[in-house]
């Protein structure tokens, strides 16, 4: 197994403030950033183990997302890790996490521990939740060779914890670091431009999961129009910048946009904007093996053949996706029929 850099020059926070080997890890560490450092997790025995499963032809349990992608010939969370840690190994040089569930959409594949405007609506508290102290977590990092920053929400550009990334941005500005954000673009550049003065560049994941009405019906609080408007913004702002800023367009394949990743596609080669896909992995209802096999040939494309070398209609998910589809409609006053009238056999 070659060596991943996510467990040697890396190290993620999960929403809850437990460390991870990585974001696609299958599994918790269990250790508080109460209990040691960022620098002291990754100097840690419990990846010292990890490590040690991944050696020779071997993969640690927890890695068995990106096994199977790579199996299967897919793009894989190592891929990335290996593409962006560029230092030598055991040099702590990014640093990927999450705070706060403070987010203006209510995503059908999420929930209410990752949004806050989910948590109001299901009926628990209006105040987004900040799951631990990201200022002292920032100000035990001994490391001096932090390239890289990568936030993650809720939606990151919203939270009030991202001020913080900022200022230990401009303290660190000799390291050259660049911004790691995923945002659903809501939220238009200039909001922040004072505080990018200190960024060295940018690497920003558009998240992009449907055009039109689709994304206004899987990303519920946002609208096209926005999307688009602000996806105009960060691209003129970005090329006027005229650095090593890299952006992409993310898009989690699922049931209810498989019928829309040709427009996506469109869209980036519209903009000139590398295409990432990753397949859902929960809610398990909402992967394409819910969708029948007369609707997954009526749709397919160039961009999800690939993804169908592991496609296996389930009827069970099927049912359930239509179950699951009924109640958030009805949460959510919407009708699948008025948004993507492809799936209306969804509609009971």
């Amino acid at each position: 197994m070659p060596i991943c850099k996510a467990l040697h020059n890396q190290v993620c926070i999960e929403l809850s403030g437990f460390y991870k080997p990585c974001c696609s890890y299958k599994g918790i560490s269990k250790i508080s950033v109460n209990d040691m450092s960022p620098d002291d997790f990754l100097h840690s025995e419990y990846i010292a183990n990890i490590r040690k499963n991944m050696e020779g032809n071997s993969w640690d349990p927890g890695c068995y997302n990106c096994k199977k992608h790579i199996e299967l010939g897919l793009h894989s969370v190592k891929d990335s890790y290996d593409f962006y840690c560029k230092s030598d190994l055991n040099t702590f040089e990014m640093l990927e996490l999450s705070v706060s569930n403070k987010c203006n959409n209510q995503c059908r594949m999420c929930d209410s521990r990752h949004s806050s405007l989910w948590q109001k609506t299901l009926g628990g508290s209006n105040i987004p939740v900040s799951y631990y102290n990201l200022e002292n977590v920032l100000s035990k990092i001994k490391s001096k060779d932090i390239k890289i920053i990568k936030y993650l929400g809720g939606e990151p550009l919203i939270t009030d914890e991202v001020f913080h990334i900022f200022e230990f941005i401009e303290k660190n500005k000799e390291n050259k670091i660049s911004f790691y954000v995923n945002t659903n673009l809501t939220v238009p550049p200039e909001k922040y431009l004072k505080h990018f003065t200190n960024i060295d560049s940018f690497i920003i994941g558009y998240s992009i999961d449907g055009t039109g009405l689709t994304n206004e019906y899987i990303r519920d609080g946002s609208k096209w129009e926005t999307i688009k408007r602000n996806l105009d913004k960060w691209e003129n702002y970005i090329n006027k910048r005229n650095d090593n800023s890299e952006r992409y367009v993310h898009t989690v394949l699922q049931a209810y946009n498989y019928h829309d990743i040709e427009n996506i596609n469109k869209l980036c080669q519209d903009y000139g904007l590398y295409y990432n896909i990753f397949p859902i992995t929960y809610p398990l209802e909402f992967s394409i093996n819910a969708l029948p096999q007369w609707y997954i040939e009526k749709h397919m494309c160039k961009e999800t053949e690939e993804f169908l070398k592991n496609y296996n209609h389930d009827t069970e998910l099927l049912s359930k996706l239509i179950e699951t589809t009924a109640s958030q409609d009805n949460v959510l006053q919407k009708s699948i029929n008025d948004f993507i009238p492809e799936l209306s056999f969804l509609k009971t």
